[in-house]
């Protein structure tokens, strides 16, 4: 679903030739085909492939690993490969080929946390990659956010979506790009902090709470709605909400505690009510009252060292930001919220803080 600039397109069809799910099942005797008898065997024993099948009623099943072991799973690898190569000869199923602005940054964000969690750098180039594009492609002058690409040609006025989530995403590369590109995170916030800057003054609502799902600079309509339950993506005002949290604990800005407060009033009703509904805006406000981690790095720090003893802890946001004075004493510096340790040069000492 990767399209040629790097981005991902929206989705693929279930169906193929008007059959649900045929790319993708098989019958033993398919498997057998590509593997032989021997190894076709082994796989379909393994995969759960069977002569009745697992899905809806075809006599073809999905292939399933049916044990946990990964070692497993690695046997097979050339199998997998074999079959993969044998599936894409078969007829594909339709792909709608736009590119949306927030699917692709909520990708960006899960991208550049789970690039940092398990040490994968290719993941946090894509997630540059992604980011870079809602910057460059998807953006005009003003700062104002096109909503959907076909290609090159960005189209549609950006909603609070398109920002919040672009926001949250440049927020979490400020959070961890430094890994592998030290000295880059300023870039990424202050690019979060444009979008939040451009949601502030045309989407906020002046006499109410919350954020309008479209600007003042949209067509103008009967009503202009606000949309606040999380669903199987993050409301805008979740996301907008999000941001705020991690701009506070990286910047100065005065303003931010008190649209914070005024914000976080909008939740409890529907917490109460409907708890998952809320449950990114409520995330926002746990990590907000545990203290957003920062850890401030000498130049010559050893930041892969750093990151693999982080990721042995759980998991919380974590900003790493260069020593801006060069008179550190240690190589890092931890702060969770306003309170600050020592300098020390043991990434055991930080993780075991977090």
């Amino acid at each position: 679903m990767r399209s040629p600039e790097g981005v991902y397109y929206t989705a693929l069809d279930a169906d193929t030739d008007g059959s649900e799910g045929a790319t993708y099942v098989w019958s033993p005797e398919e498997i057998e085909a590509v593997l032989g008898v021997v190894d076709g065997k082994a796989f379909c024993d393994t995969y759960g492939i069977t002569a009745e099948g697992n899905f809806e009623n075809t006599g073809k099943s999905n292939p399933a690993l049916l044990e946990g072991d990964p070692e497993i799973r690695d046997a097979f690898s050339t199998a997998r490969e074999k079959l993969l190569r044998a599936r894409n000869e078969r007829p594909q199923p339709g792909l709608d080929n736009k590119c949306l602005t927030s699917w692709n940054a909520l990708l960006a964000r899960g991208l550049a946390r789970a690039a940092f969690t398990f040490g994968q750098q290719d993941w946090m180039q894509s997630a540059i990659r992604i980011a870079d594009w809602i910057w460059e492609n998807m953006r005009a002058s003003d700062n104002r956010l096109f909503s959907v690409a076909y290609g090159r040609d960005a189209r549609g006025k950006g909603n609070l979506n398109d920002y919040a989530h672009s926001a949250e995403a440049f927020l979490a590369l400020a959070g961890v790009v430094d890994w592998i590109h030290p000295g880059e995170s300023q870039k990424w916030l202050s690019r979060a902090e444009s979008l939040i800057a451009v949601i502030q003054s045309h989407f906020s609502d002046a006499s109410g709470l919350g954020c309008f799902f479209t600007s003042d600079e949209h067509d103008q309509l009967v009503h202009r709605k606000k949309e606040w339950f999380d669903n199987s993506t993050p409301s805008g005002n979740s996301s907008f909400l999000q941001s705020l949290v991690m701009l506070e604990a990286l910047t100065d800005n005065p303003e931010l505690p008190k649209e914070i407060e005024a914000l976080k009033t909008a939740y409890p009703g529907i917490t109460h009510a409907a708890p998952s509904a809320a449950s990114h805006a409520q995330s926002a406000l746990v990590h907000r009252n545990m203290g957003i981690v920062s850890i401030q790095y000498r130049p010559e720090a050893d930041l892969e060292s750093l990151r693999s003893a982080i990721a042995s802890r759980p998991w919380r946001p974590v900003f790493l930001k260069p020593d801006p004075t060069g008179r550190q004493s240690a190589a890092f510096q931890l702060c969770v919220g306003t309170q600050c340790l020592a300098p020390t040069d043991s990434v055991e000492a930080i993780a075991e803080c977090i």
